[in-house]
């Protein structure tokens, strides 16, 4: 069972006064004040604290569902140990959202990680660690390196790689519109409407071989 992200926010103790305070009416930025002067490495924001306090007030979290969420890290989760579907379920971390640098994705060493959260379901959706700034530095070296490449590649060749990029557009706007959907409790329909939008852009920049020779992209 993954690791709740409310289980790395709070600590049991903490999350038992939350409780009690929440019972009394205290507002959560209060309380999140309240928690800092007693815990000032607390790297909890507001939002962890409304996700959390809305738990709470559903019911939905129990002394035994909030230990169930908490599992022992001694024991190191690994899927490939595991023989059938069901545990490998089981076992199933969300995505860490890797960089792309140079051509390559990269694993971020950044400590600090947002929660990627489905707003109707409040899954940990994937984990998205904030680069370092050595990361940043490199990604933006590797940019300033592969623009005079770019730049001097020929029109037509830049069309074939958009008419590409629109190909895989096309296959995956299904999972496109419900990756969409999941991280920001869209409809599918406002979804659908997001990916042919990012279409659109797509189309256009595939026009550019004709718009350079006076011609109309219609």
């Amino acid at each position: 069972m993954s690791e709740h992200p409310y289980s790395r926010c709070f600590s049991e103790e903490e999350v038992r006064q939350i409780r009690m305070m929440t019972e009394d009416g205290v507002k959560p930025r209060q309380v999140l004040k309240a928690l800092k002067r007693s815990n000032p490495e607390l790297q909890s924001t507001p939002r962890h604290l409304y996700n959390l306090k809305a738990k709470i007030s559903q019911g939905g979290l129990s002394n035994r569902s909030f230990k169930l969420w908490r599992p022992d890290r001694s024991v190191p989760v690994n899927p490939s140990a595991s023989s059938t579907g069901e545990s490998l379920k089981k076992d199933k971390q969300p995505m860490k959202v890797p960089n792309f640098i140079g051509g390559k994705f990269i694993v971020s060493q950044g400590c600090t990680i947002l929660y990627v959260l489905n707003p109707a379901t409040q899954e940990v959706v994937s984990h998205l660690p904030l680069v370092t700034y050595e990361e940043f530095k490199d990604a933006v070296i590797a940019a300033k390196r592969a623009f005079p490449s770019w730049k001097n590649t020929p029109i037509a060749t830049r069309q074939q790689i958009m008419f590409r990029f629109q190909e895989l557009i096309r296959r995956d706007m299904d999972k496109l519109a419900t990756s969409i959907t999941s991280v920001q409790g869209k409809t599918l329909k406002g979804a659908w409407g997001d990916v042919l939008c990012g279409l659109e852009v797509v189309e256009h920049a595939c026009c550019n071989g004709n718009i350079a020779n006076g011609g109309v992209c219609s």
